[in-house]
Order: C-alpha cells, then structure tokens, then sequence
C-alpha cells in the first residue's frame, strides 16, 4: 500500500489488515518530568508545574484549557488563575473580559478571554494570530 492508514487494495484487503505488530517489541519511551506535590498557597511554583494547558481562538476570542496533572492542583490552580492575574500577565492583550469555567470530571479550567483578539485572525496584526502560544505563557504564571 502507499504512505500511512488503511486504504483500498486490489487484494480487497485495507492496508491496516497487512500489517503484523511484534509482540516482543519495547513500548516507545515517554519523556516525564515529575512535578512536585504543591504546597497548599503553591508557593515557588509555575502553572506548569501543576498543569498543562491547550489554547486557541474563535473570533475574537481566545480559550485556554488548562488541565491539572493532578485532581489537587486544581485548588491551587483556581486561586491563581483569576480575571486580574491574567489581565495583568497579558498586558498586550488590551482590554478584555474574563470568564473562568470549571470543567468537571476532568480537574480543569475553561479560560475564556472575549475581546482579546480584535477584528479575530484574519485581521490581527498580532505574531500569533491563532492564540496557539498563549496556553505556553499561562504555564510561565506563578501558581
């Protein structure tokens, strides 16, 4: 078959029914730095230290998910996460409304800022237009 995923073959076959995987074979390495226990204030500690977080934008506005390594960060997480802390840390930004959402079952937050990409991508002058690294610059926020 040609390149990656199932397709057509004249045998009738997919491609993914020819491949045969080695049982003896070693799991890939994952790379894990482990994170420490926080302190209840989470004092000394980043964002990243305690979560990982995914962002991007929809018009004008920007979400963020930010998702707790752990269920007990969430607590740390929430206290230093709030309207005036990211309005402070994204200066850049101009003016813009805050919007925190718990997302339950999954220890996480919903940011939302509405507002904070003016005119949306296709007319943002910005460097990162699509919001992709603004989930990196909340990791750099002291939790």
């Amino acid at each position: 078959g040609r390149g990656w995923g199932g397709g057509y073959q004249p045998s009738g076959r997919s491609t993914n029914e020819n491949r045969q995987i080695s049982s003896n074979s070693d799991p890939l390495p994952v790379s894990h730095t482990p994170h420490p226990n926080p302190s209840p204030e989470g004092e000394g500690l980043s964002v990243a230290d305690l979560a990982y977080t995914r962002s991007g934008e929809k018009g004008e506005t920007i979400n963020i998910a930010v998702i707790a390594r752990h269920p007990d960060h969430l607590p740390v997480l929430r206290a230093a996460l709030t309207p005036d802390a990211l309005r402070t840390h994204f200066p850049d930004l101009g003016a813009f409304e805050v919007a925190i959402h718990e997302v339950p079952g999954i220890h996480a937050l919903n940011i939302v800022l509405e507002g904070a990409l003016p005119g949306g991508l296709n007319a943002s002058q910005r460097l990162d237009p699509a919001a992709k690294s603004i989930g990196q610059r909340v990791l750099r926020m002291g939790a």
